[in-house]
């Protein structure tokens, strides 16, 4: 059995991986998170702060960014923000991929999301080549 997000025509943001539906809800989450990190260390006790922009890439059909702590939050582009429950940052303005559907359609044909993977740097043309080379082919490449 496939995991949750295999299922999804795009890749999960907060709502799919946290069961929230506003930022507020997010905040709420994340303040729980931080709570539960606190009484393991209390030392790691925290409060969001605003941690400025990130870039967003993919990861395991997941909008991500990448924590300066090394964690990974989840990324909203309805929301366009990420929110550490490790250390408590909070990012705005985040820079999201040029060509988001036709990234997403390239990568929805792979199987599985461990294959749905996407970094800033790689560009479509080298997706759909490596997508080619496995005999997969996108909608918009579909005769």
């Amino acid at each position: 059995m496939g995991h949750r997000y295999d299922a999804l025509a795009s890749p999960a943001t907060p709502v799919e991986v946290h069961g929230v539906r506003s930022d507020a809800d997010y905040l709420r989450r994340q303040r729980r998170l931080l709570s539960d990190w606190a009484r393991l260390d209390p030392t790691t006790a925290r409060e969001p702060f605003e941690a400025g922009s990130a870039v967003v890439e993919i990861s395991g059909w997941k909008w991500i960014v990448w924590c300066a702590c090394g964690d990974a939050p989840s990324a909203s582009p309805a929301w366009d923000l990420a929110r550490c429950g490790r250390c408590g940052a909070v990012y705005r303005g985040l820079v999201w991929p040029a060509a988001r559907e036709a990234l997403c359609a390239v990568l929805r044909v792979r199987p599985g999301r461990g294959a749905r993977t996407w970094h800033p740097g790689e560009t479509l043309e080298r997706l759909r080549a490596e997508n080619a080379a496995r005999g997969l082919r996108d909608r918009e490449e579909d005769p």
